[in-house]
């Protein structure tokens, strides 16, 4: 970065963990901003954008960094609420002083400008584009409550489940139990469960377990409390709200949880942490209900 260029902050968001999100992510990055300087949530974009924890450290670097720029994929990436979507262009351009940059609005980058003028057709256009992703949510709403409605008229033209398809329960696979513990001390991912839990339809077709069903057996079994493991340690939470603790890639090329030290632009990691990266936020959400 030239001595006298603004520094670049980016925010990426998908609504659920079984989501990805290295495009964003990786858009980011071609837009200029340092890795170490992205912030990521995987929660829903409908409610206060600052309860989700790396969006709220995303505006206080932007607080502490004033004329730099905010980067976002697209603008529901903040919020899919209008009122709150405008408030927080209002805080990241008025309050703290940044631009904000959206990757799949080009046109707000060229008419940002530091007179009156391009700041109104900025806010204009932020104004406009809001309206349009809440009107959008609420006709996606709307459409998914006549689905319902007409699903329970019996008047649904999907085809119904095929009878004789069989309850996926526990007891469904025979290697459940070797699965289970393996994945549970960290010997396997949750990918790898996926590929050894599989299940024979009424037709006969093999089929391997959904990730979402993986997890509601897991839960079924487990209740919905977390157990924290040996590898927890309660300074993690602490150290990982300052922004000590990243999600980054190592020099293999695999994605760890891990403290990182940034000196002079260059990213050092300093201790891998050895817990998957899914099971780590998992237990980072458990453990701020519980202080």
């Amino acid at each position: 970065m030239r001595k006298n260029e603004p520094k670049k902050f980016g925010y990426a968001r998908v609504s659920t963990g079984h989501q990805d999100l290295q495009m964003q992510i990786q858009e980011l990055i071609k837009a200029g901003v340092p890795e170490d300087n992205i912030y990521t949530d995987k929660m829903t974009g409908a409610g206060k954008p600052t309860d989700r924890p790396q969006y709220k450290a995303f505006l206080q670097r932007l607080e502490d960094n004033p004329a730099s720029i905010a980067y976002v994929y697209n603008l529901d990436r903040i919020s899919r609420d209008f009122s709150y979507l405008k408030e927080e262009y209002s805080r990241i351009t008025g309050t703290f002083s940044c631009q904000l940059r959206v990757i799949k609005l080009p046109i707000l980058e060229q008419v940002y400008s530091d007179n009156l003028t391009g700041k109104l057709i900025n806010s204009i256009i932020i104004d406009l584009l809001a309206w349009v992703a809440e009107t959008e949510r609420a006709f996606t709403k709307m459409r998914q409550e006549d689905g319902i409605q007409t699903k329970r008229a019996g008047n649904s033209s999907k085809k119904k489940r095929k009878i004789g398809t069989p309850e996926i329960t526990t007891e469904t696979f025979k290697n459940w139990t070797e699965v289970y513990d393996d994945w549970k001390s960290y010997k396997i991912t949750a990918t790898d469960a996926l590929k050894k839990l599989t299940y024979k339809t009424s037709s006969g077709e093999e089929k391997t377990i959904s990730r979402s069903k993986f997890y509601e057996l897991i839960r079924q079994i487990e209740g919905s409390t977390i157990e924290f493991p040996p590898e927890w340690k309660e300074n993690y939470y602490k150290d990982w709200k300052a922004g000590k603790i990243r999600s980054t890639i190592d020099d293999n090329g695999k994605r760890v949880i891990a403290y990182v030290d940034v000196k002079d632009g260059i990213k050092t990691i300093k201790e891998v942490i050895p817990i998957p990266q899914g099971k780590f936020y998992q237990l980072i959400k458990q453990y701020r209900k519980s202080v």
